[in-house]
């Protein structure tokens, strides 16, 4: 079932080199038509469009800000594509195509392709549904580029009557050598990733070389392990590496049943593979946590040098090895590199120090007082945490509806190629923030909203508690370090009907004040 729709125009912005970028956008479809120029062609336009997109980026030192260009409808939504959990890849790119998988407004798993250079959008809708009554559920893609391969998995925790996992593969080369168009009959029927395994978060992400990694977690909240595998594009299946996370272990305070949550699993450029997360064990009688919300407790941190097999700390001893049935447990010596109970999961990426940075929602005092937060490592191996935005600043009139707004969602965190930070998140309007700062400065910041109101309406749409403002934040990291140009996707509510939308952003200076 394949459909095509029009993208929306391109908002131009006064700079010449935009003008320029969009002119040529919007020109060629003609050129293609007039000319019969070859997608080889596109892609050569692509790769000089891509480069000239590099060259405008402002020099180290220069004042820039995220503007917003362009949106691309990609679909008919269903607004239970903003969900809590929005730390997973639903876009990204590979070649001149941007790939975004999300629920249709009938919750029928679908995947949007859009080539960059036309912004033509064709859709293939799946004949799979979700569980429309859990938010958790959270469709994620990946790419394998040596077989050419796209690969989809959600999950449904266990609702009655689907699959504990949910898996789709394409047929080899749909990526590496695109079809005019997509339908079902290019992937594979559905089947269970790991069959009897009780499949919840799953993560798609790529080592230098491209090949394919999958990080699941096996069981439910706060009893459960991490699961590692990689695919193998030779033969076309899996390979497990092996449990990462354990939910074994002694804790000082005596909470025997626990599980991880993750930040992103990342490679670096040496292959390094770079792990954060923080534990969360079921309240305990006397919860030590001032939220009680799950026990969520301490920043955690490892790194493997060998594909994930064996596993080092902070201080670079070896904690674990996979290959030996010996995963990362609680009670592993030196993973805990912040103590604190303060904590959801969020994002992670690295700067050009492959330092992770991390983004996620904390509380300061009270335990209805959530905030961003930002947390990092430095070369020396020491480990920082600051509040992203000033709390005094943040704090709206209504507290209740804020610290559940903050409560709901994760956001995400990115870094230029001059060292600019820019963490996202959203504001109880609906509206996108990006709170801006420089890592040679990180607690000098600027704030500024990159979307007016994604919905036209704040009435709440279900009986859910924060269905009516949730957002989607992930944004296209592959796009980002390519092009330097940020993708975000968002569920957008414009007269009553919900959309699935690729926002585009460039680094630009700001406009001066009048």
């Amino acid at each position: 079932m394949t459909n095509q729709r029009k993208p929306l125009q391109p908002r131009l912005v006064s700079k010449p080199f935009f003008t320029r970028l969009t002119a040529t956008l919007l020109l060629l479809p003609a050129i293609s038509v007039a000319s019969d120029v070859p997608l080889q062609g596109l892609a050569l336009i692509s790769a000089a469009l891509a480069e000239e997109v590099e060259q405008a980026v402002p020099e180290p030192g220069d004042e820039v800000r995220l503007v917003h260009v362009k949106d691309v409808v990609m679909g008919d939504s269903h607004y239970w594509n903003t969900v809590v959990h929005s730390g997973y890849n639903k876009l990204m790119t590979h070649g001149d195509y941007q790939y975004a998988v999300y629920w249709n407004s009938e919750f029928r798993l679908t995947l949007g392709r859009r080539h960059l250079q036309t912004d033509e959008v064709v859709t293939t809708v799946f004949p799979y549904t979700g569980y429309p009554h859990d938010v958790h559920n959270v469709p994620v893609l990946g790419f394998s580029p040596q077989d050419g391969r796209l690969h989809l998995a959600w999950h449904m925790r266990g609702a009655p009557g689907l699959p504990a996992s949910n898996y789709v593969v394409s047929n080899p080369k749909l990526i590496s050598d695109p079809p005019d168009t997509m339908t079902t009959d290019d992937f594979r029927p559905r089947v269970e990733f790991v069959e009897g395994a009780f499949v919840t978060y799953p993560r798609f992400f790529n080592d230098p070389d491209g090949r394919l990694f999958q990080i699941f977690r096996n069981g439910g909240a706060a009893s459960a392990d991490y699961e590692l595998h990689r695919y193998d594009a030779e033969n076309h299946s899996w390979v497990r590496v092996g449990m990462v996370l354990s939910r074994e272990g002694q804790w000082p305070q005596g909470v025997r049943t626990r599980g991880a949550y993750l930040y992103d699993p990342i490679f670096d450029a040496t292959g390094r593979l770079h792990l954060a997360w923080n534990w969360a064990s079921l309240p305990a009688r006397n919860a030590v946590s001032p939220t009680s919300l799950l026990d969520r407790h301490h920043h955690n941190y490892a790194y493997s040098d060998d594909g994930g097999i064996t596993w080092h700390n902070n201080a670079g001893e070896p904690i674990a090895d996979l290959g030996r049935n010996r995963p990362i447990r609680i009670d592993t010596p030196g993973i805990t590199v912040i103590e604190t109970f303060d904590i959801l999961e969020g994002s992670m990426t690295l700067d050009a120090n492959r330092q992770p940075h991390l983004s996620l929602v904390g509380v300061k005092g009270s335990p209805r007082d959530w905030h961003v937060v930002h947390v990092w490592r430095t070369p020396d191996g020491e480990w920082h945490r600051d509040f992203a935005v000033d709390p005094k600043a943040e704090r709206p009139t209504d507290d209740a509806s804020y610290s559940s707004h903050f409560l709901a969602y994760n956001g995400d965190i990115a870094i230029d190629r001059d060292q600019n930070l820019f963490v996202t998140f959203p504001r109880p309007t609906s509206e996108v923030f990006v709170v801006q700062s420089h890592l040679s400065t990180p607690t000098k910041r600027v704030e500024y909203p990159i979307t007016g109101p994604l919905f036209d309406d704040l009435r709440p749409v279900s009986r859910e508690r924060f269905a009516f403002f949730r957002w989607e934040g992930k944004v296209d990291r592959p796009r980002w370090e390519r092009d330097q140009i940020f993708s975000l996707p968002a569920v957008v509510r414009k007269d009553g009907a919900f959309h699935f939308v690729i926002k585009d952003y460039v680094l630009q200076k700001p406009e001066p004040a009048p």
